[in-house]
């Protein structure tokens, strides 16, 4: 009984492979690589944006600035 027990137990751990979520042909690194690139690409355009931004203010206090001198 105890070897039919083993024997079940090591045919079920060999059959029940858990998928992980990676799709064929994927690995575990091209996840992780995708991962890293779209948090890049998103960190890129927030520092755009922020630049946009500066890029305005100094405009308006540059402008500030001209008129104030005249």
């Amino acid at each position: 009984m105890k070897r039919f027990a083993l024997l079940f137990c090591l045919a079920a751990a060999g059959c029940g492979g858990a998928s992980d979520g990676i799709s064929d042909g994927d690995t575990v690194g091209k996840e992780i690589a995708d991962d890293y690139q779209e948090a890049m690409d998103e960190a890129a355009e927030v520092e755009q944006k922020l630049q946009n931004a500066k890029d305005r203010i100094d405009d308006a206090l540059e402008d500030a600035d001209d008129t104030v001198k005249d």
